[in-house]
């Protein structure tokens, strides 16, 4: 004897002889337990020994259906939850990075980069400063100004193989009076930017490489945009995140 389920009739297979009545030669089948009022049916198997056949209640698997809906019902509403819990931490995370950001560039308020200055054993890059602002952009640096510089990155992945010279100036006047004049050095080669944070200076490459930007530089720490209007006027747009970029 052995259990199994009958498909077409929504009839079930059991050990269970005392469900109905047979005998060896015929099985007799009971109609599906909604079918009210259903008559015997009697099927022909000769000569096979066949187990009984009873009717199960729909009703029991319709509530076992009901149960495992309502048990998915509530897993979803627990998702639900879960996922704007998750938004909540990002949107949080998110604001935490860009204050941080923020600080980490506040600090390099002083500060400058030089690209493509070349560099020699010995150096000494205080002084390869103070003879670029004097002979280049006509700009005396006094004794002092210059609160620390050295070269920054490695040579090997520099495109000229010189790496740059960061700059920190005591007073972020002198910082200013230099980037005013930078374009000076123009048909030099010789690059002088901000000193941005990583962040920033992603940012500042995303920039560059948006279609709508024809030009793009910092000011104070600011990403400043030029971006062409469809009606061919250029206008000045801040850059402070991607999402700014995105409404460019």
């Amino acid at each position: 004897m052995h259990t199994c389920i009958a498909v077409d009739q929504g009839w079930r297979f059991a050990a269970d002889q005392s469900a109905v009545s047979r005998d060896n030669a015929h099985l007799h089948c009971l109609g599906p337990c909604l079918g009210g009022g259903s008559q015997l049916t009697r099927v022909q198997y000769p000569g096979i020994r066949l187990p009984v056949l009873y009717r199960f209640d729909a009703c029991v698997w319709r509530g076992k259906l009901f149960d495992l809906e309502r048990v998915i019902e509530d897993k979803d509403a627990q998702l639900r939850s879960l996922n704007d819990t998750l938004k909540d931490v990002e949107n949080t995370c998110s604001k935490h990075q860009t204050i941080i950001n923020d600080l980490e560039q506040y600090s390099r308020k002083n500060n400058i980069r030089i690209t493509d200055i070349p560099e020699s054993q010995d150096e000494v890059t205080d002084d390869i400063v103070k003879k670029l602002a004097a002979e280049k952009l006509d700009i005396n640096l006094p004794e002092g100004s210059i609160d620390r510089s050295h070269r920054v990155g490695q040579r090997l992945r520099s495109p000229s193989g010189h790496r740059a010279i960061m700059v920190k100036f005591v007073s972020s006047r002198t910082k200013v009076d230099i980037m005013k004049v930078k374009r000076k050095l123009k048909a030099t080669g010789i690059v002088i930017r901000e000193d941005l944070t990583k962040d920033n200076l992603a940012l500042l490459k995303k920039t560059r490489e948006h279609t709508k930007v024809n030009n793009c530089w910092t000011v104070d720490r600011r990403i400043v945009a030029l971006v062409r209007e469809s009606n061919g006027i250029d206008r000045k747009v801040n850059i402070r995140t991607s999402r700014d970029l995105s409404t460019v």
